[in-house]
């Protein structure tokens, strides 16, 4: 979880509610993610040392000049299962129906030149929602 992405209304719950769905409905997932960027990934213990170890990694590759993902891209190749340490996660990955938070850094966005202050808010689509490979619960 992100410092500048609060919870909408409801939305703590929500997100407890998505976590027990996605154990019940998907007992093999990895995680849930019900934020966007690298907020709202809610890794499995299983799958939470490699995920930091994967960030690990990528701090390195940038400590020598090399270019790496953004983390939360890394985040969340690793829950879909597209990352080579991750990929028994592939088709597992669970994600609210909604965004359950809202982003108030949204001008300081590292997936580019930041976005409007109304995108990617609370009620928004979870944007991997759709995917055929994604349990929306």
């Amino acid at each position: 979880m992100e410092d500048d992405f609060p919870f909408c209304e409801g939305g703590w719950q929500e997100m407890l509610n998505t976590i027990y769905a996605a154990n019940s409905k998907v007992q093999n997932h990895c995680g849930v993610f019900v934020g966007t960027g690298g907020s709202g990934l809610v890794f499995k213990r299983s799958v939470a040392l490699t995920a930091s170890f994967i960030l690990e990694g990528d701090l390195q590759t940038h400590a020598l000049g090399l270019v790496a993902p953004p983390p939360d891209i890394s985040l969340q190749d690793c829950l879909m299962g597209e990352h080579e340490f991750c990929s028994s996660c592939a088709g597992t990955m669970v994600t609210s129906r909604t965004l359950l938070q809202k982003h108030l850094g949204y001008n300081s966005s590292t997936s580019g030149d930041g976005y409007d202050k109304n995108q990617f808010q609370c009620g928004w689509r979870q944007p991997f929602n759709g995917l055929p490979n994604v349990h929306t619960l």
